[in-house]
């Protein structure tokens, strides 16, 4: 089975990485998240996740892991993109929360990539 994880290469992980890309960037907004990308000169696509407001350790897993799964699986039709992923916390968190964000994921990723 391959691997299911990200390699750092795939993965925003600094703060100098996040400024620039919010230096005039593209968005995309919806209920559930706005997504913020930037071409790079990269070789692939690097993914960051931000959470806002207040969640629980297991919520928040849960959330960044749905994120990941997008990422990895719609990887091969984005190109040389960074993309942040900012996740507005909803004022109730249920399983209706995570099928409104995995849709509308997947409705994006069919649109614009």
């Amino acid at each position: 089975m391959p691997k299911q994880k990200l390699s750092r290469t795939q993965k925003l992980t600094f703060k100098h990485e996040f400024v620039r890309l919010f230096d005039q960037p593209n968005v995309y907004r919806t209920r559930t998240f706005y997504l913020f990308w930037k071409s790079n000169d990269k070789k692939n696509a690097r993914l960051g996740i931000t959470l806002k407001g207040r969640w629980t350790s297991i919520w928040r897993s849960r959330v960044k892991r749905v994120v990941r799964e997008w990422f990895r699986t719609s990887k091969l039709n984005i190109g040389c993109v960074d993309l942040n992923v900012v996740i507005k916390a909803p004022e109730k968190m249920d399983w209706i929360f995570f099928n409104q964000l995995k849709n509308q994921l997947k409705s994006y990723a069919k649109n614009n990539f």
